[in-house]
């Protein structure tokens, strides 16, 4: 989504995790995130489990969203 979003003026960022630990790359896509002080976050496609820290950091402002958590 990358070109629609450039298209719209919408910050894009990619972290990847390949060679991480799931806590280096949380710790990466939290510190992307940082400086746009979000109301709330939304996760597409995110197929990791969220470390505590992540959890803490936008406490009650977190959404993912997946098409396998939608019924069938």
């Amino acid at each position: 989504l990358e070109d629609l979003v450039t298209k719209l003026n919408i910050p894009y960022h990619t972290e990847s995790h390949e060679g991480l630990t799931r806590e280096e790359h949380q710790d990466k896509v939290l510190e992307a995130i940082a400086p746009y002080t979000p109301d709330n976050v939304i996760l597409a496609k995110y197929m990791r489990i969220l470390t505590p820290k992540f959890g803490e950091a936008y406490s009650n402002r977190l959404i993912n969203i997946h098409h396998s958590f939608l019924p069938a």
